[in-house]
């Protein structure tokens, strides 16, 4: 399902977004911390044309420019709002994934005139500092191949089908990691400077997401991931920490995604999780 590529310039720098059409709501999709737009594109074919999805390649990720520094939820909600602005947006939902939800729940708290709901997957939490450092161990096989230089885009592939998180394999997986690369010489590589991606790391441990929560106007929904990113030791999403989310933000359901780690929750088809949105959305 290919989407409609546009640049809009924002904030001194272009940011890449893609486009899957639709009739209904408008969805702006804010993708991971190593992400790119293209994480979106299981979701989009189950959600569109009956709703619209415009994603973003964050600053730094996929196509949008890599300047060398500003890399924190600041600087990306004030990209997402002068996004919004050139393109004309009246309303969006604005929905996340991992660092994503995090990004869109600032937004939502920060510009509720804009933001006409919020779904944070696998993200969005409050984590205590170990908790953290365990996050960034499990990542660490995903931030690896920043920097790589690899033989060709098979050899690129091949390495990313060897994670066991990414069992099994499908074309969406191909597409993302696929959009991602840079020839370079010698081979090609992920074209996400690992710099820029230590700085978005560092920040992104000093936010304080409960401070947001009783700021959030709009209709929320929580989907979580039932294995965690590596194992069930590593959910992001405990019970506690949905709990205090439930307890703090005014309107919000959540909904566990059985059998869905951090990553194939997006990549993967998981029918609960289309029909929780579906079902949310018809509620806005």
């Amino acid at each position: 399902m290919n989407a409609r590529m546009e640049k809009i310039h924002c904030n001194g720098i272009n940011i890449q977004t893609a486009t899957w059409e639709g009739a209904g709501k408008t969805l702006l999709a804010v993708h991971g911390i190593t992400a790119n737009c293209m994480v979106w594109e299981t979701l989009a074919a189950a959600l569109t044309p009956e709703h619209k999805i415009i994603a973003v390649d964050l600053r730094g990720r996929g196509k949008s420019d890599k300047p060398a520094s500003g890399y924190s939820i600041d600087h990306h909600v004030q990209d997402l709002r002068c996004l919004i602005d050139k393109m004309a947006l009246a309303e969006v939902v604005i929905m996340g994934h991992s660092l994503g939800a995090f990004i869109s729940l600032v937004f939502a708290a920060l510009y509720p005139q804009t933001a006409h709901g919020l779904v944070m997957i696998d993200g969005g939490g409050s984590m205590p500092p170990e908790k953290w450092d365990k996050v960034a161990a499990a990542i660490k096989p995903s931030k690896d191949r920043l920097g790589k230089l690899y033989a060709g885009e098979d050899a690129y592939l091949n390495e990313m089908m060897a994670l066991k998180y990414h069992e099994p394999w499908n074309q969406a997986k191909t597409d993302y990691f696929r959009y991602e690369l840079v020839k370079k010489e010698g081979g090609v590589s992920c074209g996400i400077n690992p710099e820029n991606i230590k700085e978005e790391a560092d920040n992104i441990r000093k936010i304080k997401p409960e401070e947001f929560y009783s700021k959030i106007s709009c209709a929320a929904l929580i989907l979580r991931a039932t294995e965690g990113l590596m194992d069930r030791d590593d959910i992001l999403l405990p019970d506690e920490t949905v709990n205090r989310m439930l307890q703090n933000i005014s309107s919000v359901q959540a909904v566990s995604i059985s059998g869905a780690n951090h990553y194939s929750i997006l990549f993967d088809h998981f029918d609960k999780r289309d029909q929780a949105i579906r079902e949310y959305l018809s509620r806005l």
